[in-house]
Order: C-alpha cells, then sequence, then structure tokens
C-alpha cells in the first residue's frame, strides 16, 4: 500500500488523488491526501500507479470506493469467532459508543419485543473488523437468505453455471422465486454450496434433502463476508453480473433504511413469522456486512428499516 502527501504551498492550494492497481483486482478507488491506497498482508503485487494533483476541494476524479484493502475473510470470522455472548456486544475495537447510538440499539431492539418478537443480528465492518452484535448465535429459519450465498457458491465454483442457468439464478435473486431456485437445488445439489460454507467456517443446518434451512446471524453474517470478497474483488463477469443483480433485488428493506451509500448488495427472506436479510453496504470507505434475522412479520418491515438505519449509524461512530 501507499501514502502520498504535498508539502509546503502546494499543500494549501491543491488535493493529490492517487490510485493502485493490484494484482488479482485491478484498478481501486481513489484516495487523497495520506489516506493509505492499495493493499497489505494480502501478496497483491502494486502493479500501476495513477497520480493526479487537482485544485483544493476539487471532487475526485473517478470512484473512491474501496481504495484500500487489508482484510482476508478468515481474519473477519475470526473475529466474529472471537465471542461467544449471545448479549449485546461491541468487539474488535476499544471505542465506546455515544449514549445516543446505544439509545437507537435499545429502541429498535424493543420495537421487536414489545411486539412479542425475537430479533439477532452482527455488523462488522470489512476493513478494521470491528463492529456490533446481539443474539448472534441464536439460531432462526433462513427462508430465502440461503439463495444468495448459494448463488454465488455456484458462480465461483463452478462458473460455467451462469451460462447454463442464468434465468433461474436471475429470478431466484430478483424476487426470491421458489420454482427457480428448486431448480438450481436440484440440478446441480450442494457440492459448490458445502465448499463455501467449508471456507467461511459458517453452519447451515438444512432440513433433509431440502431447499432451506436454519442457521444464525452469526452464521449469515460469515457468508456475506466472502460474498463480499467475491462481488468486490474477483473481477470475474460472474461477480460483475451477481453484482448487478443483488444491488437491484426488490424487497429489500435495509436498501430503503440506509443512505449515502455507494452500493448495497443483498437479499431477503421472509414467510409469516420471519424476515431477515444479509447484506454488504459499501459507503465511505468502509464497506460492511450487516445480518438480520427476526421471528416479526414482514408486513411490520418498519422494524427492519429502523434497526438497519441504527445500526448504519452505530457503524459510522465506530470507524470514524
Amino acid at each position: 500500500a501507499i501514502k502520498v502527501k504535498l508539502t509546503g504551498e502546494l499543500a494549501e492550494y491543491f488535493d493529490v488523488w492517487y490510485r493502485v492497481h493490484a494484482s488479482s483486482i485491478g484498478w481501486m478507488g481513489w484516495a487523497r491526501n495520506e489516506d493509505p491506497a492499495g493493499t497489505s498482508s494480502l501478496g497483491c503485487a502494486a502493479e500501476g500507479i495513477q497520480i493526479k494533483i487537482l485544485p483544493k476541494g476539487s471532487s475526485a476524479p473517478g470512484s473512491t470506493s474501496l481504495p484500500y484493502r487489508n482484510w482476508r475473510v478468515s481474519d473477519l470470522v475470526n473475529m466474529l469467532n472471537s465471542f461467544n455472548s449471545n448479549g449485546w456486544v461491541v468487539f474488535g475495537t476499544n471505542k465506546r459508543l455515544s449514549g445516543y447510538a446505544n439509545d437507537l440499539i435499545d429502541d429498535a431492539i424493543y420495537n421487536y419485543t414489545s411486539g412479542g418478537c425475537d430479533v439477532g443480528f452482527v455488523v462488522i465492518d470489512l476493513i478494521t473488523g470491528s463492529g456490533v452484535a446481539y443474539r448472534s448465535n441464536s439460531i432462526y429459519t433462513s427462508c430465502c437468505t440461503i439463495k444468495a450465498p448459494y448463488i454465488v457458491s455456484l458462480n465461483k465454483y463452478a462458473p460455467w453455471t451462469l451460462a447454463e442457468s442464468e434465468y433461474d439464478m436471475y429470478w431466484s435473486l430478483f424476487n426470491s422465486t421458489n420454482e427457480t431456485y428448486f431448480n438450481l437445488i436440484d440440478t446441480y445439489g450442494k457440492s459448490t454450496m458445502n465448499r463455501f460454507l467449508a471456507e467461511t467456517g459458517a453452519y447451515v443446518g438444512w432440513y433433509g434433502w431440502e431447499y432451506f434451512a436454519s442457521y444464525s446471524p452469526k452464521d449469515l453474517a460469515k457468508m456475506w463476508i466472502s460474498i463480499a470478497e467475491y462481488l468486490l474483488y474477483d473481477g470475474s463477469e460472474n461477480a460483475a453480473w451477481l453484482a448487478d443483480v443483488l444491488d437491484s433485488n426488490v424487497a429489500v428493506n435495509i436498501r430503503g433504511a440506509i443512505t449515502g451509500e455507494d452500493a448495497i448488495y443483498a437479499k431477503s427472506g421472509w414467510i409469516s413469522d420471519v424476515h431477515n436479510e444479509g447484506a454488504l453496504v459499501v459507503k465511505n470507505g468502509h464497506p460492511y456486512v450487516i445480518a438480520i434475522m427476526s421471528s416479526s412479520s414482514p408486513g411490520q418491515a418498519w422494524r427492519m428499516e429502523e434497526l438497519a438505519w441504527a445500526l448504519d449509524y452505530v457503524h459510522t461512530e465506530l470507524v470514524s
């Protein structure tokens, strides 16, 4: 990774922008004035550097999304494994949340419990490994949140399946059509999903030879950490196709609650008494994963929206 700065009178009147072309990743986002750019601890060579000097306060010369990466999936999974408490946890940081942030979370949880519903969640920043969790080890029905990791596993380990089954993949992710998802399972089985789970360390309790499963918010977060790596850094046509679908699919309440983001890749799942969502939020150079699972009705989606908004605020405090 690199940092670049101007000195003297130049620094008073100009900003220096720069970005790195990293092996296995390609061109990364633009960084500015001593912010890190490129990668560290990943074994990726810096194959090229672009530098532009612009008048102070000028807009970036291109995307500022993800200028720097120093994380591996295993590091973040280990961070989630570092705590076993099923209560309210702040992890990966010595920072203390403000009273306002704590009140936001308390109120958002109360929205569920006052209605006789249970909720668990995990938020983890992909750059720092810091985050928050609540009832993260509790087991919930997966509903359709399982479809995103399953279809990602097909594209990652059997990329030819996209050409064979693009229609079924698209409708399974875009509006959560069950029949097309069943077609994929019946055609390709679960070998790629089993490999995906082995690499992420996530537990999925399949309902026999069924299409759905049960797992915890922590397991859902682990799966989305691996999805994040694939979507953001794989660079393949399959990953780009999946990113387009997961950034535009319907019935995702997290997307309506969070503002100022570059992208929100997500998949929801629901039945009458279950409402879950897993997502990758790319925002302000600090992408993060959010996993929410609950026994709330999807007809009470405002609970999900208020909790997602509160967790986004907490994430901002953690990384600011």
